[in-house]
């Protein structure tokens, strides 16, 4: 090498080194000595591993050799030299393979890498910390599913037998009761009726959380699904004096999802609607196929979807608070009106349920003028 080329290459402030394949060290600059604290003599004619560390030395062995040699070069190769006194130093390395005086020879730039250690060690420190927190509350909200779900089966029992006694009770044990005493006995009927809704509510959701629900996606028809949802909120319907309406429809209503879920997800809709709808008012159930769904539905893939309409001529809510209506335990009340009764688990619930088949449920609404939510499930076409 002429002597301005030499000279140039130890200035250079990267360090250099050149081995040939069988190791041996056949050249390097005064930028790696000063690094790594030799004498040019120390290293000239050693073999290359005596400058790495254990681990750096079996990579150099197992990745870094094959690699060059086959492909004849690597870029920035992160690994550890050992200096003279054992220090470990981090560096980035280049390597090309050409031949020198007819043999070949990996010639090397060596860069020494002040922070990427520190930040590599930061980003190992905070990856494990995350995976311990998400493990944590992985094993915390199985816990509380767990919970839920034994508490919940814990309470059926008791709910059971008092829905149960109110029978006995209404079949008089042989004397008749006045209309005060099967008043009573009614409320205690609806009232087990509705702790017992509770306690189901709960347990989806609790298996929902802890990734335990599956629903069974098979072929089915809207209409049957809607005319028992129909027949089971039709007495809340009756008792508030709301009309529900279901119009006739040429469309059978073609879906891919579980009709007890599909059930379940109207009942929640339906029974919703007519909670927050006065006396005097309705709620429409109907159906329609549609190429394109609403903005805001969460769906994969193109169309056809159905579309299962649920309109209410209720209170409406709040353009602001529409997302909250799907938040569990949260129920958006008129502060001009009554409470009503519930949880503010249906709606959360029946979200869940669609998206577990693939569809999504999207709600519009205007204060005062109702609401209409929409349930999209595959057609499978």
């Amino acid at each position: 090498m002429p002597s301005a080329d030499h000279d140039l290459l130890n200035a250079a402030p990267a360090g250099f080194l050149s081995f040939r394949d069988d190791g041996e060290v056949v050249a390097v600059n005064d930028t790696l000595l000063d690094l790594l604290g030799y004498d040019r003599e120390e290293l000239m004619g050693l073999h290359v591993e005596r400058l790495f560390g254990i681990a750096a030395r079996i990579f150099y062995q197992t990745h870094l050799f094959p690699l060059v040699r086959m492909h004849g070069g690597a870029e920035e190769i992160y690994l550890e030299l050992s200096s003279r006194e054992g220090e470990r130093i981090p560096v980035l390395l280049n390597a090309r393979r050409t031949e020198m005086d007819g043999e070949p020879v990996s010639h090397c730039v060596v860069i020494r890498v002040h922070e990427r250690k520190k930040y590599e060690d930061e980003l190992l420190r905070a990856k494990k910390a995350a995976e311990a927190a998400h493990a944590e509350a992985r094993a915390a909200n199985e816990a509380k599913s767990h919970y839920l779900r034994s508490v919940s089966h814990e309470i059926r029992t008791p709910i059971n037998a008092l829905l149960g006694y109110a029978d006995l009770l209404e079949l008089n044990a042989g004397r008749p009761m006045g209309e005060q005493q099967l008043g009573y006995v009614e409320r205690v009927r609806q009232a087990a009726r509705h702790l017992l809704h509770l306690v189901n509510d709960v347990l989806d959701l609790a298996k929902i959380e802890s990734g335990a629900m599956a629903v069974e996606v098979t072929p089915g028809e809207l209409g049957p699904a809607a005319d028992a949802a129909l027949a089971l909120v039709e007495p809340q319907a009756q008792e508030q004096g709301v009309r529900l309406v279901r119009p006739g429809t040429p469309d059978p209503g073609r879906y891919l999802g579980e009709h007890e879920r599909v059930v379940q997800i109207l009942v929640n809709l339906l029974s919703n609607a007519v909670k927050f709808t006065d006396s005097g008012g309705e709620v429409e159930l109907d159906w329609s196929r549609v190429s394109k769904p609403d903005d805001g539905a969460s769906l994969d893939g193109a169309g056809p979807w159905l579309r299962v309409r649920v309109a209410d001529t209720g209170i409406g809510i709040p353009g602001d608070r529409l997302d909250e209506v799907f938040q569990p335990f949260k129920q958006i009340i008129d502060s001009g009106r009554a409470p009503r009764t519930g949880t503010g688990l249906g709606l959360a619930i029946s979200r869940e349920f669609a998206r577990l088949m693939n569809g999504d449920i999207t709600v519009r609404s205007e204060p005062g003028t109702g609401s209409t939510f929409s349930l999209w499930l595959r057609t499978g076409d």
